[in-house]
């Protein structure tokens, strides 16, 4: 009588021969850093691990592989790092990073944070004068919506992509210089 094998056995059977690549090792090895760290950067930001834990486990990982934890740390909190917000721990985080220039990056987020406030600014000052001038809609109690705004909407998301492209701009710098 034939046996019934179960999912599991067929599938082991199948790949009983099969091995990983020293490229596919590295690639996995990678991705479990990248897991591991947005994890912990959660954890920092969410207060239930504090910068000394995150540096320790930090620097386990980076004895694994270091260029590969170095760079998905910084693309981890570069890609949290955010205009309306306040990034005082997230520009911690990237002190860890030996050789890294935070005011390089705080310089980036106050330059364009100024301009996004400028720019919002004088948006909600345009939106005022349309709805007295239209609607003969006036006061100090006057409050535009900017997010209901398409015109604010697009030139938000081109102020957020630039902050991002010049966020990532100084990344790279900070990688092409052979850290």
């Amino acid at each position: 009588m034939a046996e019934i094998k179960s999912t599991l056995d067929l599938v082991l059977e199948k790949t009983r021969d099969m091995t990983l690549s020293s490229d596919e090792k590295q690639q996995q090895q990678r991705e479990e850093i990248e897991t591991r760290l947005r994890g912990l950067l959660q954890k920092y930001i969410d207060g239930s691990l504090t910068r000394e834990q995150l540096a320790d486990d930090y620097a386990a990982l980076k004895n694994k592989d270091g260029h590969a934890a170095v760079q998905a740390l910084a693309n981890e909190v570069i890609g949290r790092l955010e205009l309306e917000h306040d990034n005082a721990s997230l520009l911690e985080v990237l002190e860890l990073l030996e050789g890294w220039n935070v005011t390089i990056i705080g310089k980036v987020i106050d330059e364009l944070r100024g301009k996004y406030r400028n720019a919002a600014r004088q948006r909600s000052e345009q939106l005022k004068k349309a709805l007295a001038h239209e609607h003969f809609i006036t006061g100090p109690a006057v409050v535009p919506n900017l997010t209901a705004d398409a015109q604010w909407q697009r030139k938000q998301h081109e102020l957020l992509a630039e902050f991002q492209a010049q966020l990532h701009q100084a990344a790279h710098k900070f990688f092409d210089s052979g850290r």
